[in-house]
């Protein structure tokens, strides 16, 4: 690697490594300059790309781009530990609705909660894609099965409940109400 050649001097691997990159990041190496690196770090926060459609690939895309970030700036001696608040809202203001709502599910504590407790749950999401867990496919083709509705359930409210694609723990046929969390079922009401 060239920034390890001794044979180098230090202005020459500056030139090289800013010949090897593009754009923000090239405008961010200068020389001694930790607070423009710092804010170039947090604006690649702020630029963080939306996920649309959750996917394994989207969504490690998405963890990579903050972790990388996040890493750089505790690396500066940022206090990135305390930005608890700040880093669960960029992530849910950047993943899908379905996402989302299954955060709110799987986090339905009232304390705030902590980047570490949302970072693990998105990569649980991503582990569940790239197993095939999730799939959207599937999802649409499979609505909430009719014996499991409650009959004083507005079905109109059933029809947009089934179209959000919402998704479900593993439903098991013999045990109709085993896999079904009951808190799923009154965010459709």
């Amino acid at each position: 690697m060239f920034h390890t050649n001794k044979k180098l001097a230090p202005v020459q691997r500056l030139h090289y490594l800013k010949s090897c990159l593009e754009g923000q990041a090239r405008e961010v190496i200068r020389y001694e300059n930790k607070g423009a690196i710092i804010q170039s770090h947090i604006w690649s926060l702020f630029d963080t790309p939306r996920v649309h459609t959750a996917s394994a690939t989207k969504l490690q895309s998405l963890h990579h781009h903050i972790m990388s970030y996040v890493n750089s700036l505790r690396a500066l001696t940022q206090p990135v530990g305390s930005w608890d608040a700040g880093l669960v809202t960029l992530i849910c203001s950047r993943i899908d609705s379905a996402t989302v709502g299954e955060w709110q599910l799987h986090y339905n504590k009232k304390d705030l909660p902590s980047f570490i407790e949302i970072e693990s749950f998105l990569l649980n999401r991503i582990a569940a894609y790239e197993a095939g867990v999730f799939n959207s496919h599937k999802v649409a083709s499979n609505p909430v099965p009719a014996n499991l509705i409650p009959s004083s359930f507005n079905k109109q409210k059933l029809s947009k409940f089934n179209d959000k694609k919402i998704l479900f723990s593993k439903y098991n046929k013999s045990k109709p109400n085993a896999g079904l969390h009951k808190r799923s079922i009154k965010t459709a009401r």
